[in-house]
């Protein structure tokens, strides 16, 4: 469960995937790992670690992309009755969904283990949800069309949770803002190459990457392509997400 940091437009959804600073000695171990499976479910791939059977980040054949927010900073709740983790069930999701419509209804109907922000797109839109053990609401806030700005804390004004500070999320509305400012910098003339550049500025530099940034994503669910940059690691590699999941 990780910290990140999301802005996405109507071409390419951005990840900014934030954790400990431990993890950063296991650069070497994430993994773009891919599903086929053999009831006819959806093929799917996931992003994280190697050995991890949940998403938090994840794209199927049908060019629908996830990815999970923590956000405790607003609603520190856990559910008082059991109930299946919610990594798990976004990744039982992927399998099951054709559109943002699916996305929809599975977000309306699944009560949630703990406090989450969950981000998610097509080829045309994207959504999201600040998804906790009390509810869920669209992550509703005043931005221009076509783009969605989503750090660890939640926007939707129907909350009665207090906004939290700078330091109790990560610089979640420093990081926010400035996202917000550079992505208007780039209207109408986004593209892949300038989401690199905005997701992999610092926050020093009016960016969002920080001390606890461990992997960034660019995915573009039109072209079914993601490009991946490990922090001390690869630089930004693409990868054409069509060739290992589109069925034949």
């Amino acid at each position: 469960m990780g910290n990140n940091t999301q802005v996405t437009t109507q071409i390419t959804p951005p990840i900014n995937y934030d954790y400990s600073e431990a993890l950063a000695l296991l650069k070497d171990d994430i993994a773009v790992t891919v599903y086929h499976p053999a009831d006819g479910a959806l093929a799917t791939a996931t992003i994280g670690y190697a050995g991890e059977i949940y998403a938090v980040n994840g794209l199927n054949e049908k060019g629908l992309f996830l990815e999970l927010n923590n956000g405790k900073p607003s609603a520190n709740i856990k559910s008082p009755n059991a109930r299946v983790t919610g990594t798990t069930m976004l990744f039982e999701i992927l399998f099951e969904a054709d559109t943002l419509d699916d996305m929809d209804l599975f977000f309306n109907t699944v009560n949630c283990s703990s406090s989450y922000i969950i981000n998610v797109a097509d080829t045309k839109e994207a959504r999201s949800y600040e998804w906790c053990p009390i509810g869920v609401k669209r992550g509703a806030a005043d931005l221009p069309e076509g783009l969605l700005v989503s750090t660890n804390y939640y926007v939707n004004s129907e909350w009665l949770f207090s906004k939290p500070s700078d330091q109790a999320s990560w610089e979640g509305l420093t990081r926010r803002n400035n996202l917000i400012t550079l992505c208007e910098a780039e209207k109408g003339k986004m593209t892949e190459a300038e989401m690199m550049r905005i997701i992999e500025t610092p926050i020093e530099e009016g960016g969002a990457e920080n001390h606890l940034t461990v992997y960034q994503l660019v995915v573009v669910p039109g072209t079914m392509t993601l490009w991946m940059r490990v922090i001390g690691g690869s630089d930004w590699t693409p990868i054409d997400m069509g060739s290992f999941l589109i069925k034949d």
